[in-house]
């Protein structure tokens, strides 16, 4: 876990989220989807395109700029 934020959490919190907390993981999609859309600042008339590229063949976190 990376030490680099003032709030955060430790590993038992994570652990204790992902195996023995109660939530529902197409909320919590929802929720991730909700905030972007809110980022891009669209509007209900607004488009965006999305490629869904599963063919393409890359090293680990290219295209990331890492």
């Amino acid at each position: 876990m990376s030490n680099t934020y003032e709030d955060k959490k430790s590993r038992s919190t994570y652990d204790w989220f992902f195996t023995q907390a109660s939530w529902n993981e197409d909320e919590v999609a929802q929720r991730k989807a909700d905030m972007f859309f809110k980022a891009l600042d669209l509007e209900e008339k607004d488009r965006i395109l999305l490629i869904i590229d599963d063919t393409m063949e890359c090293t680990p976190f290219q295209g990331t700029g890492s």
